[in-house]
């Protein structure tokens, strides 16, 4: 029997390295696209920014941090675009790019809850 505390709760998470970023960026990526080919049955266009979800305070620490490196500052109302200096290139499978990380988001009180945006 595994103790909770040996246990990975989530995929990428905590994130401790801009390498780890890059391969949630992309992970998260063509995750994204096999939904929409799965519920509308076909591809979307790529809008160009993505976000990612901190489970943990002192992951958003870290990643706001790498963020201040990674991007400009934001000039949008609520500072939740940031365009990056250099795009992250996501090769093959479409070849796109993403051009902005979106707002990194604080972690929830509850440690366990989903990652989706509306839950």
């Amino acid at each position: 029997m595994f103790k909770v505390s040996q246990m990975k709760l989530y995929r990428f998470s905590p994130i401790k390295t801009k390498g780890q970023l890059i391969e949630a960026v992309k992970h998260t990526h063509f995750a994204c696209y096999v939904l929409c080919k799965q519920f509308f049955g076909k591809y979307l266009p790529n809008a160009g920014n993505i976000g990612i979800f901190c489970h943990y305070s002192n992951e958003y620490d870290f990643l706001n941090k790498l963020r201040q490196k990674l991007t400009e500052p934001s000039n949008a109302f609520n500072q939740k675009y940031f365009p990056l200096y250099d795009p992250i290139v996501i090769p093959a499978k479409g070849g796109s790019a993403r051009d902005h990380l979106h707002a990194l988001l604080r972690p929830k009180t509850r440690p366990l809850s989903s990652s989706c945006g509306g839950c």
